[in-house]
Order: structure tokens, then C-alpha cells, then sequence
């Protein structure tokens, strides 16, 4: 289950970045992916899977839209590192896009709404949004690597 829950992660990221229609289902059937659910996984990540191939073809050496895959790997990786990967990846994933959108709500590239709505779906998915007690300026360190 908890891979389903990366898994999961990765489809989050993906609508956030490129299908509003597909954020909006999962705002109200991600609970069908957790059960198994497997009439709702199927079309669930297929057009994710369309999604990453369409923006790697177009951009194969990250020198421009590819970058948005990137949501909340940044943060992600950088708390994989410092907490030696005691975080699965999606969940490391998870952790980042939350930290992301409230840096965007800081920098105001988006509104207190969506924000809202991100980490509610990520907690829908039972995925981290909190908690972590980690070095806050190492997590910054790391992150510069990235």
C-alpha cells in the first residue's frame, strides 16, 4: 500500500502540472485508487504516463517545460537525502509539492486556495503533508544540489 501511495504521488503531480480535470477527480474519487480500485487505476495513470512521455519527447534534455516534472522533487530529494531515505520516494515527492505550494503562496504565484486544495489531496491519498523534524538549513543544503 505504500507504494500505491507514491504511485499516487506522482499522479497528483502530474494533474497539478497538466491536467485541472484530472486534479479535480482525484479531489473527489482518490479514496477508488486506494481501495484497489482497478476500473479507477487503469485510466488513473495511463494519461500520466502520456503526460511524462509527451513533455520528455518535446524536451529530452530538461532545457525548458520539462522542468515542471520537477514539482516538488527538488524539496523531495533533498529530504531523502537528510533523512536517509527513511521516506519512500513518493512520499519525499509528497512532502515536496506541499512545501512547494506554500512557498508559491509566500511568493504569490498562486493563491491560499490551491494551495488548500494540493495538500488535501495529498492527505486524501494518505500521504505525509507534515511532521518531519528535520535540519531545516541542511534540507536547504541538499537542496541546492539538486
Amino acid at each position: 500500500m505504500r507504494e500505491l501511495r507514491s504511485g499516487l504521488a506522482e499522479c497528483i503531480k502530474h494533474d497539478i502540472i497538466r491536467d485541472a480535470d484530472g486534479f479535480a477527480d482525484l479531489e473527489h474519487h482518490i479514496d477508488r485508487a486506494l481501495t484497489l480500485d482497478i476500473d479507477y487505476l487503469a485510466p488513473l495513470t495511463a494519461p500520466k504516463v502520456a503526460i511524462k512521455a509527451r513533455v520528455v519527447e518535446a524536451d529530452p534534455f530538461e532545457r525548458g517545460d520539462r522542468a515542471h516534472l520537477n514539482f516538488g522533487h527538488t524539496f523531495g530529494h533533498a529530504i531523502e537525502t537528510i533523512s536517509h531515505y527513511e521516506y519512500s520516494h513518493g512520499e519525499c515527492v509528497a512532502l515536496g509539492m506541499t512545501a512547494a505550494a506554500h512557498a508559491a503562496v509566500k511568493l504569490n504565484l498562486i493563491d491560499p486556495t490551491a494551495q488548500q486544495r494540493i495538500v488535501s489531496v495529498i492527505q486524501k491519498a494518505n500521504l505525509p503533508t507534515s511532521g518531519l523534524k528535520l535540519n531545516v538549513i541542511e534540507v536547504l543544503e541538499a537542496m541546492h544540489f539538486d
